[in-house]
């Protein structure tokens, strides 16, 4: 007796064809899984680039405005200090 799969696949109903189906399937997931992978490593390396152009921005910055980076600094300070010392009136 043969079977239609939703996914167009047919299976006969010996034992055999339904590891064919099975190894098809396994094969299918695998390569699946090898694409995320992929795409994992590859936004993973995108990140890492992002982050290291921002530190060196960020260093360049405050090597060239030593005031006004320390000023920024202190002003978030300042903010953090109001929000956070709030509960303790």
């Amino acid at each position: 007796m043969t079977q239609y799969h939703p996914n167009g696949m047919q299976e006969s109903g010996s034992a055999r064809a339904g590891t064919s189906l099975s190894d098809r399937a396994r094969d299918h997931f695998e390569h699946r899984i090898g694409e995320a992978r992929e795409a994992t490593v590859a936004a993973h390396d995108r990140a890492r680039d992002t982050v290291a152009r921002g530190r060196k921005e960020t260093a360049r910055f405050v090597r060239e405005n030593p005031g006004a980076s320390l000023a920024g600094a202190l002003g978030i300070g300042v903010l953090i200090g109001l929000v956070f010392g709030r509960g303790r009136r």
